[in-house]
């Protein structure tokens, strides 16, 4: 591949075996370490590494660790439809009854999942 010229897949997703798959978008990564999740990967082991191409070479990113059973996120609603209305934000819930808002807009499931991942390692550390 030319060093100048960026790949079509600027995002790389290395699983817990370390074999490798290539994504378009940041979305199709993340999803693609959530179904790792699912495949049954042993405490204690890094889930996934996630990295981007920045400036002509592959730039680990973030290294993604299991989420514990009671800690799935399971969604979001929109600021508007609380009450009372909270434009702008999202409140995102967690499986243990924990809530927190993230901004509405630009990458919101990149802000839902870090704040996800925020809430689980404050409780962790307890």
């Amino acid at each position: 591949m030319n060093a100048t010229r960026p790949p079509s897949k600027p995002w790389r997703v290395y699983g817990a075996r370390g074999i490798s798959t290539d994504y378009r978008s940041k979305r199709s990564a993340y999803e693609a370490v959530e179904s790792i999740a699912g495949s049954g990967i042993r405490p204690g082991t890094s889930q996934a590494k996630v990295y981007h191409w920045e400036s002509g070479s592959w730039r680990l990113y973030e290294i993604v660790e299991p989420i514990p059973p009671e800690h799935v996120r399971e969604g979001a609603t929109v600021g508007e439809f609380l009450d009372p209305p909270q434009p702008g934000v999202l409140l995102v819930d967690c499986e243990c009854g924990a809530t927190f808002t993230v901004p509405q807009g630009d990458d919101e499931y990149g802000a839902a999942e870090k704040a996800h991942r925020e809430h689980v390692a404050a409780v962790a550390n307890l």
